[in-house]
């Protein structure tokens, strides 16, 4: 055997000593002729760790981490604008030793930028801008009617520009450090699990790095990378420069990993088992402690966003009534301003407000995907069975017909009754009776049907997915433990397995097991197979992250021996259950918050805009008819007591383009639908992190509920005040 292993080994340098060309240069190697060598020996995978390439003694890992590396080399716009930005506008920070910060930034998002290019790219953007702010000037000194809000807006365009642009970066890398936060428990799980069976640091790392996904797993790639190029000596200083990077971010994940760096230098096994559950609790408490800390900090926020953004907006339409019929003439174009600010720059400042919210929430849990789900569509399509056949649908034209269908009755009163009403001053008949209501409020239930359509077709074949995977996380847990107590008597996998499916059949996962057992019985597959098979695998109907993640611990601890799977699947199961248990008391922590946010959003929101418009209406409608009373009256008393052309003091106290209630109930029914759309979306956040397929369902429920019960107290409080603004008519026509 040793013989053999000698002669590949000769043969091996044998093969890369003979590919030199003329000037003694090594060249590419005849990797057939290797192979071939190998094979005729059986040590073809003898070493599976290393693959020769163009460049001598290259790792697999390196050839690994280059070939991903290499497919992310293209520059993404911010990179691309900002290496253009120096060319034309080149800028260097005054003091550069002062942007530590935004060094660590860059460096923690693997930009291909330098600060000098992010510096000349701020300014040249707000540059760039300049003409922009002053291009309502223009349109207005050339003679076109520019709202003057508008022309105040675009003067801050320029700093409002320079402030994204200079914040940007950092704002994307916190951003991607509180979504990799949930990340750090898993890796730090991993690293245990190995380092339970294996107490070997790089084994470890490189076991995380391979079950792993996205930015953690590329960084453990690096670290193995950087030590093997021998930029560090070994991986006690690699890990020690990588953890510079979450110093100020994450001191539970540095004291982590400082604490299963020193369970190496334990020969007690007792103690070593110790020290790495240890770094396990801390790493869970800290998480719990991130969240305390962020829900005592949400009141405050919470409280402005509800007072300030949502419900002091809705009861200043109380005043809707008196701007509108008094100050019409004073205010051009009222109409367009209370669209402007009800229905775009109100509901843009309440997402900002939200936006900020949401980015320092830290994650604590990774996001279901259900995209590699053999029933998964898109988002934005539905599928329709026909016959035998299935078809994918997209969701938006669907919504966008039945908002025309509905609507169109509406559109057309509105347009026949000039908006819904016709000038008192010019003695055209007032259209203010409850058929206009219904009329106004039928566009409203349109746009609120055909959005509630949206959500609902974008979800409703989903959630029932992502629903499952949720239940099966929930008890995977109670299936490890039943896995791993089987496999610790030396029962082989299969058996196991089989056994398991029995003790957890009142469980969902135990469609898992059933799957399993399936491919390895009727299909032959072996254990790893019957998981992960591209076509057949089991986990292609469970796509979830956790689970795979697990399964590919368990499957490759396997190959050690049944003995070392049954204590990697009974120790992940424990972390599992301390896991679980941190999540129940932070979904304890945010249940109040979010029951204070359905509320508002169900009954609360919806409420008080149905009152403020109804009564809104009721003063709108009761002032319109004493005008045209005091009209009336004052022309019987110019001709009587003062001749022809006289004028009664209160004749012409209404303003001539006065906006008519109809026209207020829709934009503040536009606001309404905006707002419980972003409360949706923002109560999902808040509470389990970004999931749009869950923020979709949460959407469409909101409103229906939310713009019936505003439909309803309108409608209600409608048809309540309609016999007493007849009776104001009847006494007014006796008189």
């Amino acid at each position: 055997m040793i013989n053999t292993v000698f002669f590949i080994y000769f043969v091996n340098k044998i093969v890369l000593m003979s590919q030199t060309n003329e000037k003694g240069k090594k060249g590419k190697i005849d990797k057939k002729a290797l192979n071939k060598i190998l094979k005729k020996y059986g040590y073809a995978d003898e070493t599976p760790d290393t693959k020769y390439d163009e460049e001598i003694g290259v790792s697999k890992e390196f050839e690994q981490y280059r070939s991903e590396d290499e497919a992310q080399k293209k520059l993404n716009w911010y990179e691309q604008g900002a290496k253009f930005a120096q060319k034309v506008f080149n800028i260097a920070p005054p003091k550069e030793d002062e942007y530590n910060d935004l060094r660590q930034a860059i460096n923690f998002l693997d930009y291909k930028v330098t600060i000098e290019e992010t510096f000349s790219m701020t300014y040249l953007a707000a540059l760039l801008s300049l003409p922009l702010a002053i291009l309502p000037f223009s349109l207005a000194t050339a003679g076109l009617p520019i709202p003057k809000i508008l022309m105040i807006a675009f003067i801050f365009l320029p700093l409002v520009i320079y402030y994204s642009f200079s914040t940007y970066i950092q704002k994307k890398a916190n951003m991607l450090r509180m979504k990799v936060g949930g990340d750090l428990v898993m890796a730090i799980l991993y690293l245990i699990i190995y380092m339970k069976t294996t107490p070997n640091l790089e084994g470890a790392i490189r076991f995380t790095a391979k079950n792993m996904s996205g930015k953690i797993s590329k960084d453990f790639k690096l670290l193995m990378w950087k030590v093997e190029i021998g930029k560090f000596s070994n991986m006690y200083d690699a890990l020690d420069d990588y953890l510079n990077q979450w110093h100020n971010y994450n001191r539970d994940f540095i004291e982590s990993i400082h604490l299963i760096r020193e369970s190496m230098l334990e020969s007690n096994p007792y103690r070593r088992e110790t020290l790495l559950d240890k770094s396990v609790s801390i790493i869970l408490e800290g998480s719990q402690e991130k969240m305390k800390k962020y829900v005592r900090n949400l009141s405050m926020p919470i409280a402005v966003l509800h007072g300030l953004g949502i419900l002091l907006p809705v009861l200043a339409m109380l005043m809707f009534p008196l701007m509108a019929i008094f100050m019409g003439d004073a205010i051009g174009n009222l109409v367009f301003y209370m669209f402007i600010g009800y229905d775009i720059i109100l509901p843009f400042f309440v997402f900002i407000f939200m936006k900020n919210i949401m980015e320092g929430r830290p994650v604590t849990h990774s996001k279901v995907d259900i995209t590699e789900h053999p029933d998964y569509t898109s988002e934005k399509n539905i599928v329709v069975g026909l016959g035998n056949k299935k078809m994918e649908l997209p969701v938006l034209p669907i919504a966008l017909f039945v908002l025309v269908v509905l609507a169109l009755p509406g559109v057309l009163f509105m347009l026949q009754s000039n908006f819904f009403y016709t000038n008192p001053i010019t003695g055209e008949q007032l259209e203010t009776n409850f058929f206009s209501t219904i009329m106004s409020l039928s566009i409203i239930i349109a746009v609120g049907f055909s959005t509630i359509l949206y959500f609902y077709l974008s979800s409703f074949q989903k959630i029932h997915l992502t629903e499952e995977i949720d239940f099966i996380e929930n008890e995977f847990e109670d299936a490890l433990f039943a896995l791993g107590n089987r496999m610790s008597g030396g029962t082989p996998i299969e058996s196991a397995i089989a056994e398991a499916q029995r003790d957890t059949q009142q469980l969902s996962i135990t469609s898992l097991f059933l799957k399993i057992l399936q491919n390895i019985n009727q299909m032959s597959m072996p254990f790893s197979k019957a998981l992960f098979d591209k076509e057949r695998g089991a986990l292609r109907y469970y796509p979830s992250k956790l689970i795979k993640t697990i399964m590919q611990a368990i499957s490759s601890a396997i190959k050690k021996g049944t003995k070392s799977a049954s204590l990697t699947t009974l120790t992940i199961a424990s972390y599992l259950h301390s896991l679980k248990n941190t999540q129940s008391t932070i979904d304890e922590l945010m249940a109040p918050t979010i029951s204070s946010l359905k509320f508002q959003s169900y009954i609360l929101i919806p409420l008080i805009s149905g009152v403020v418009v109804a009564v809104s209406k009721l003063m709108m409608t009761i002032v319109f008819i004493l005008t045209k009373q005091l009209e009336k009256i004052g022309e019987a008393t110019a001709v009587s007591e003062m001749g022809v052309g006289g004028n009664f003091g209160m004749m012409n106290i209404i303003s001539p383009n006065a906006v008519p209630p109809e026209l207020l109930q829709l934009i503040v029914g536009i606001y309404i639908i905006e707002t419980l759309i972003l409360m949706a979306k923002f109560t999902v956040r808040i509470d389990t992190g970004e999931d749009e397929i869950k923020e979709n369902v949460l959407c469409w429920h909101f409103l229906l509920i939310g713009l019936g019960m505003y439909v309803l107290v309108y409608i209600i409080l409608g048809a309540m005040f309609n016999p007493l603004i007849e009776g104001i008519v009847g006494g007014l026509s006796t008189t």
